[in-house]
């Protein structure tokens, strides 16, 4: 395996390398896993300035929003949340993914790995079915900011969430 990550193209080819072979599709920048009752997704997005990327996750309520499958676009998601909210240190993995930081070629491959496959995989694959996702909306709050309201609304409907839990604020 090639550890240089100094481009978009070695940094697609490292993600291919981690995350096909735990049954993951690549559909341009994002790789989508058929989870249960979801599909989950991590996605990379690139800033408009300079070699900045990031790594994002995020799924989709199959049910939800069946003319959205198989692929859903990452932004329709019923959650989204960037990788730098998953991790332990999301200032090393921000600089890791700044492909024009002098961070080392090793360090820089070793931070984007595991933040892959210690934090990402696990997370997405985690949240599998409606029951464990309600349960991260109701004791996780670096979760539920990040679900869309009409995932938080049908999960209520069905007797998954109370209205306490909703956190809705108008």
């Amino acid at each position: 395996m090639n550890l240089n990550l100094s481009s978009k193209r070695e940094l697609i080819n490292l993600l291919d390398s981690l995350l096909i072979p735990r049954a993951f599709i690549r559909v341009k920048d994002d790789w989508y896993c058929d989870n249960q009752e979801c599909v989950s997704v991590i996605g990379i997005d690139k800033s408009l300035y300079g070699g900045q990327f990031s790594i994002s996750i995020a799924f989709l309520l199959k049910e939800l929003s069946p003319s959205l499958l198989p692929y859903p676009p990452f932004h329709l998601c019923h959650f989204r949340q960037a990788g730098q909210f998953i991790v332990p240190n999301p200032e090393g993995l921000k600089e890791a993914l700044d492909l024009e930081s002098s961070i080392s070629t090793t360090d820089r491959f070793s931070v984007v790995t595991a933040a892959i496959l210690q934090y990402a995989v696990p997370t997405v694959l985690r949240l599998h079915s409606k029951q464990v996702i309600a349960n991260e909306i109701k004791t996780n709050e670096n979760f539920e900011p990040y679900s869309s309201l009409e995932l938080k609304l049908l999960l209520e409907r069905e007797g998954y969430l109370s209205m306490e839990d909703l956190k809705l604020d108008f």
